[in-house]
């Protein structure tokens, strides 16, 4: 799969000073965006394609305020900060990704030297971080993910004492899986994209009709459609879209409320994933690991005979577990936005003496972006 973010340098004359620099940068929410514009105000598909040929860049910030979304938080930090500092603003900020960014002397610019995801900063600390005993409690007993109010219920009414975070009381046209958004096989891709931009999520389940998970479609497929030019497409069905996804597809990673935090991190050695619906199962083993499994999983080139996971039987719904909860829960609460330096504007960092300010200093805006 090819990258989903990619930095975004300005213009020559784009700067006062003359000299290119670092902006931005691009993710599939700003395609979704896109869609989500064009769907909606394009009179038919020839005209939207004449318009995106010409499109600049700096339009994706008018098209958000069109669409009435936050704008993307603007951060970046220095590659010589702490893991610790670039985890921690990854959780105040709800990114998903940060620019590592260097200030290089001879050219006089700042240089966009790499990207630090979510998902590498935790294989990282799962790969080299061997004191495990502090993570065998589970990942419901934690309280790490979201969790269906139905759930949450029903586990109150089993362990009464337990310290469960109930959060709001659901409005009166909830759905079962609410605070969760979900589809069925049979809905239209164009009603997703329109989840994806207006609620800011990045994956939905899909469940069959007896309520079983089979799926989740997510905003990379939308990605995929576009590659195989079934762009002007928007109303096939899930079922449709999700048979046009590559074949060395891995499977849907999917775990229950049981499986420890260790099993989690036990996963995230040997397999890039984002997500993991929680699932409801009847023969839910103990926490032992065997729960971490993928719905539908494929062989991929990476994979070899005793890396094989096995298909798990379907489930019901019970909650969604994202990188950004786990990653939320090692680091913490971090220090709050008010206490932080104001945002150092990008033009001052061709100058690094500038305010004091070290080129590797990291700056941020305030974000709505969801985790």
């Amino acid at each position: 799969m090819a990258h989903t973010e990619r930095p975004v340098n300005e213009e020559y004359s784009s700067r006062a000073d003359g000299r290119p620099g670092f902006s931005g940068m691009i993710t599939v929410h700003d395609i979704i965006h896109l869609i989500q514009y064009y769907y909606l105000t394009a009179s038919n598909y020839d005209s939207a394609s004449l318009d995106v040929e010409t499109l600049r860049l700096e339009r994706l910030r008018e098209i958000e305020q069109t669409l009435n979304v936050p704008p993307p938080p603007l951060l970046w930090i220095g590659p010589l900060r702490s893991l610790a500092e670039a985890g921690e603003v990854l959780v105040r900020t709800h990114a998903r990704r940060i620019p590592l960014l260097d200030y290089d002397e001879d050219l006089g610019v700042e240089t966009v030297v790499s990207v630090l995801t979510q998902y590498r900063l935790l294989k990282f600390i799962a790969m080299n971080c061997h004191e495990t005993a502090g993570l065998r409690a589970s990942i419901g007993s934690l309280g790490i993910g979201t969790y269906t109010y139905a759930h949450m219920q029903q586990r109150r009414r089993q362990t009464p004492l337990a310290r469960l975070k109930m959060g709001a009381e659901p409005p009166a046209d909830a759905g079962p899986y609410w605070p969760l958004h979900t589809a069925s096989l049979d809905t239209p891709v164009s009603d997703i994209v329109h989840m994806f931009s207006e609620k800011g999520i990045s994956a939905v389940p899909i469940l069959d009709d007896d309520g079983d998970v089979v799926d989740i479609y997510e905003s990379v497929d939308v990605i995929t459609l576009l590659r195989t030019g079934a762009y002007n497409q928007l109303d096939l069905t899930i079922r449709q879209a999700l048979e046009r996804r590559p074949a060395d597809y891995v499977g849907v990673s999917c775990c229950t409320s049981q499986d420890s935090l260790a099993d989690i991190f036990a996963l995230l050695k040997t397999r890039r994933m984002h997500r993991m619906l929680v699932l409801d199962v009847a023969d839910s083993p103990s926490s032992s690991g065997a729960a971490v499994r993928p719905i539908n999983a494929r062989r991929d080139s990476n994979t070899t005979d005793d890396e094989v996971v096995p298909t798990r039987t379907k489930g019901k719904l019970v909650g969604l577990l994202c990188l950004s909860d786990i990653l939320r829960y090692i680091i913490g609460n971090p220090t709050s936005q008010e206490q932080q330096p104001l945002p150092l504007p990008l033009s001052q960092l061709t100058s690094p003496a500038s305010q004091g300010t070290s080129p590797h200093s990291a700056t941020l805006a305030p974000s709505a972006e969801p985790p």
